[in-house]
């Protein structure tokens, strides 16, 4: 008589694993299929590599022409100076003649 219910529970915790471990493989099969489908990463991680390399050579090409073009002005701004120097010393030259 003490056997039986003992039996009982053994039988039930056994039925819980099992119940457990199907729900586990289902779970598992579901989610292989889904990762299967999907498409593969490699191209688009690949694609998207080589835009941010391509980024980051656009951002350094377009900081040095910024770079450029400040020294292009700035070396304007002298030669504009130089220009006005010159013609003010024209001026003071021929008013001297």
């Amino acid at each position: 008589k003490t056997v039986g219910p003992l039996l009982k529970q053994y039988q039930e915790e056994i039925d819980r694993l099992t119940k457990r471990a199907k729900h586990g493989e289902t779970a598992f099969l579901d989610l292989y299929q889904k990762l299967y489908e999907a498409p593969d990463p490699a191209p688009a991680l690949a694609m998207a590599f080589e835009h941010a390399t391509r980024a980051t050579d656009l951002e350094a090409q377009c900081k040095k022409m910024a770079t450029e073009l400040a020294e292009y002005k700035a070396e304007s701004a002298q030669i504009k100076n130089q220009d006005l120097t010159v013609r003010k010393l024209e001026e003071k030259v021929r008013a001297l003649e």
